[in-house]
């Protein structure tokens, strides 16, 4: 049989458009192979075509009537408060404001965590992990243990430096990174010296839930290739 025609078939697609936007043939090897697989695991199988066709189940449409949503790009929201880059605290802001002009929920961008050697490459549709969320969107002013550690990270130093970001007419996504990791680690040592038990207890409980992921996470995290780097745009 020709190769086209069983990859027909069997429901093989043989073209497709990548994730820049350039078309792609699949090599006949990888289609050969793959229609191999099929008609081993299943030599009975019927035609794609033969398939009876599944109606799709229909999303919850909400309650009758019209209703609207507001959508945001959490990253570039600016607030009094913020750092230069929209987090939680403003998406609970944006949570209540949208609640009282009546709209029906939030549209947000994607908050996967993304890689941290590349603060550079800022775009939530490339993460790193689609299993935690990005650190950056922490509102570091609402942590416990920040007022303990803000003197291992230079008080007045920081101040000028989050007054500037907020200014920034784009994100400058090198420079909340390197702020907020410098925030973070010491804000986890004030916590590691001197948090009471109750919160040591809750962390702990709070690892225990998730592990092993972040462990694994922590200790083998997944490069950024420089090509792409190089090449992707990175949004505002």
């Amino acid at each position: 049989m020709d190769l086209l025609a069983q990859a027909r078939r069997l429901g093989i697609e043989t073209d497709y458009v990548d994730a820049r936007g350039q078309p792609r043939r699949v090599s006949a090897d990888v289609v050969a192979r793959i229609a191999e697989a099929l008609e081993a695991a299943d030599p009975g199988a019927p035609a794609a075509s033969e398939t009876p066709a599944m109606a799709a189940r229909h999303a919850y449409p909400g309650p009758p009537g019209r209703s609207w949503t507001l959508a945001v790009q959490l990253y570039a929201v600016r607030s009094s408060r913020n750092w230069g880059h929209g987090d939680f605290a403003d998406l609970h802001t944006l949570v209540e404001l949208a609640a009282e002009l009546g709209a029906a929920g939030i549209g947000l961008n994607p908050l996967h965590a993304l890689f941290d050697e590349a603060p550079d490459h800022p775009s939530p549709y490339s993460p790193n992990s689609r299993i935690f969320l990005h650190p950056l969107y922490i509102a570091i002013d609402e942590i416990e243990d920040l007022p303990e550690a803000l003197p291992d990270v230079g008080a007045a130093t920081s101040a000028e430096e989050i007054a500037r970001l907020r200014r920034t007419e784009l994100v400058d996504y090198p420079a909340v990174a390197a702020l907020k990791q410098r925030c973070l680690r010491a804000a986890y040592r004030a916590f590691a010296q001197h948090a009471a038990p109750e919160r040591r207890e809750d962390f702990e409980a709070f690892r225990r839930s998730r592990a092993p992921a972040p462990s694994k996470a922590a200790v083998c995290p997944r490069r950024l290739p420089s090509s792409t780097t190089r090449n992707a745009p990175a949004p505002a």
